[in-house]
């Protein structure tokens, strides 16, 4: 027999030892895990997720803005969001730039636009300059860190766009975990409908300022007679969900800003 099927051999009975007990008692190896084991991993994994929830909580707080010292950049000039008026639209120009925002007690949207001249440069051209599409530059405010367990609430509030204002109406049922609603008013865009779709964990980031959001909201698309026309996606904000917001997609008409409070 060649050396190298020698080491081969003795390497096959080593290990069969080794499955045997190798102790040469001739009985098998049954060392069982006792109670205590089982119960100790089973408090570790319970402590490791309730860690990990607590984490997410206080994550979620420090992207959370209290309205009344929070700040941003809308059309390059500094706003205070906490001087704002409240439950009204509130507009701004900056040159060929202008803004759109509208606040909350724990919820803010705020949008941006340019106006682009249609003189052809003639200085005595006193032609308005046309509005180009908004960009949704915020969403934020006091996230909502625990859903209400029960019940069906709905919102009321705004929808607007680089030029109009209409109505956002939307329903959260806290027992089925789903949220539906509507939008009208907007000749832009006609009535349009907010498919119902499955609240959930959300997380989205604001183009004015990089902030992160974590909060609890829905994501679904929206409908007009039954055809798609785009997506839009809200979030719950206040401590006890008193509020919404966040934009609609319109795959014409770009993009919209929702928000609402609860009656």
């Amino acid at each position: 027999m060649s050396i190298h099927k020698k080491i081969a051999l003795a390497t096959l009975i080593t290990l069969g030892m080794a499955a045997c007990g190798g102790g040469g008692s001739g009985s098998p190896s049954t060392a069982a895990t006792s109670h205590a084991d089982i119960q100790g991993v089973k408090t570790a994994l319970a402590a490791k997720n309730t860690n990990k929830e607590e984490a997410n909580k206080e994550e979620a707080k420090k992207t959370s803005q209290n309205l009344s010292d929070y700040t941003v950049t809308l059309a390059g000039v500094q706003h205070n969001v906490g001087k704002m008026a409240k439950n009204e639209l509130v507009e701004g120009v900056n040159g060929k730039e202008a803004f759109r925002a509208y606040r909350q007690a724990y919820s803010v949207v705020a949008g941006s636009f340019a106006l682009q001249p249609t003189t052809g440069g003639d200085p005595d051209d006193n032609s308005p300059d046309m509005k180009m599409p908004m960009q949704v530059k915020l969403i934020n405010g006091e996230a909502t860190q625990t859903l209400p367990t029960a019940g069906k609430y709905t919102y009321n509030g705004a929808a607007f766009s680089n030029s109009e204002t209409g109505r956002l109406t939307y329903n959260v049922d806290f027992d089925k975990k789903v949220g539906s609603g509507a939008v009208t008013g907007l000749a832009q865009i006609g009535d349009v409908k907010l498919d119902q779709a499955e609240l959930k964990h959300t997380n989205f980031s604001n183009p004015s300022n990089g902030s992160l959001v974590l909060a609890h909201g829905v994501e679904g698309t929206v409908s007009k007679d039954k055809e798609l026309v785009g997506d839009y996606h809200v979030h719950l904000f206040g401590p006890n969900a008193e509020e919404v917001a966040g934009m609609v997609l319109h795959h014409k008409a770009g993009e919209i800003g929702v928000i609402g409070k609860r009656d």
